[in-house]
Parts: structure tokens; sequence; C-alpha cells
């Protein structure tokens, strides 16, 4: 079974040590896409804690959510 955690900006920094360890992939919202590509990321603001987030689980994947 695999387990996905969806997260927004504001929950980043709440993410768990134990929350890393069973995720086996978080998905992040969100990143904004125009004319087939990634406009920006500049609405995230707490990217920061995905290196704490990745310490803990190296082997979790980030998924970046897209919308336009």
């Amino acid at each position: 079974m695999k387990i996905i955690g969806y997260v927004g900006d504001h929950t980043l920094p709440v993410v768990t040590e134990e929350d890393a360890h069973i995720l086996d992939t978080i998905n992040i919202a969100f990143g904004h896409v125009g004319e087939d590509y990634l406009l920006e990321t500049d609405g995230i603001k707490n990217l920061w804690a995905l290196k704490q987030i990745r310490a803990w689980n190296p082997d979790m994947k980030v998924v970046l959510s897209v919308g336009g």
C-alpha cells in the first residue's frame, strides 16, 4: 500500500517526522502553468520545510501539483 500526503504551502511546516516516515509521496499544492510550462512557484513560501522532510525520509517522492 502506498501512502500519499497532499499538503498546501501552509501545512508543509507542520509535517512531522512521524508523518514523513509513513509517507511514500508528498504532493504539494501548487505551481501555476501557462503556455505549456511552469510559470511560478512563488506562491509556495514554505519550500524550505522540504529540506527537513526529505532528511527524515530521503526516499519519499515529492510531487508538485500544477494548475492554470
